[in-house]
């Protein structure tokens, strides 16, 4: 009886901890598609948006809400006007501040930073130490902390996930990074995952939306040299009327 007894305690302790990491993973798979379900809704909103400053601060909600990080920044490349493309800060969420620094950082250096031991998906890269150069995008609320003894599994002051944005031509544009997880964990392949479709997701609309910006621009300045042909030909002007309409139109 004595054997039977241990044997049945022995089975039920068994079982209740196997309830108990069933019920872990449900909760995660819960989560999950809470997540998913986000997305999904967020990504008809972000394709709709044709201004380029209100669709970067919908990205930076969005993944805020949907990645399972409290702070979000996204940071554009520049290349107009400068011999070297830069990042540059561009919407921030759940930090400190909201306004964006006005700190410049090489692209080119940054992507040297971005080595393969620090690879977590095919965008995303762990970066455990970020250098200096990242926390000029942040501002001085990252600058980065002592560090203590990392803990198993665990997310440390000043860790950083980084997914790098594409164009359609192959190009980066900028970058969108998350801190601070709402578990205190390092991020799962799940997380991942999903992080990575948000980051897809906002370099598509933010290449639509700099894409229609050229489109206005060009029409723009169709229309007003138009106007300008029109009106030389068709009516004398005085010479500050011609010039406000030539203007107009570069």
């Amino acid at each position: 009886l004595a054997d039977q007894a241990t044997i049945a305690l022995e089975n039920a302790r068994q079982f209740a901890s196997k309830d108990r990491a069933l019920a872990r993973r449900a909760q995660e798979l819960d989560r999950s598609n809470d997540r998913l379900r986000k997305i999904l809704r967020a990504s008809n909103a972000l394709r709709a948006e044709r201004q380029i400053d209100d669709l970067l601060g919908q990205i930076a909600d969005v993944v805020q809400e949907g990645s399972g990080f409290r702070r979000v920044m996204i940071a554009l490349a520049r290349r107009e006007r400068t011999p070297e493309p830069y990042l540059q800060a561009a919407a921030l969420a759940g930090t400190v501040s909201s306004q964006p620094p006005a700190d410049r950082v090489p692209l080119a250096r940054f992507e040297a930073l971005l080595r393969p031991e620090f690879r977590r998906g095919s965008l995303t890269y762990h970066m455990e130490r970020p250098p200096a150069e990242y926390g000029l995008l942040w501002g001085a609320p990252h600058s980065r902390p002592v560090r203590a003894e990392r803990r198993s599994g665990g997310w440390q002051p000043g860790d950083v996930l980084v997914c790098m944005l594409w164009n359609s031509r192959s190009e980066a544009i900028g970058l969108l990074a998350v801190d601070d997880p709402e578990d205190g964990q390092r991020p799962s392949p799940e997380q991942v995952q999903i992080l990575e479709i948000l980051a897809n997701q906002a370099a598509a609309a933010i290449e639509n939306a700099a894409l229609y910006a050229a489109q206005q621009h060009s029409l723009s300045r169709m229309m007003a040299l138009n106007g300008l042909g029109r009106a030389i030909s068709t009516t004398l002007r005085a010479p500050q009327q011609i010039y406000a309409l030539t203007a107009s139109g570069m």
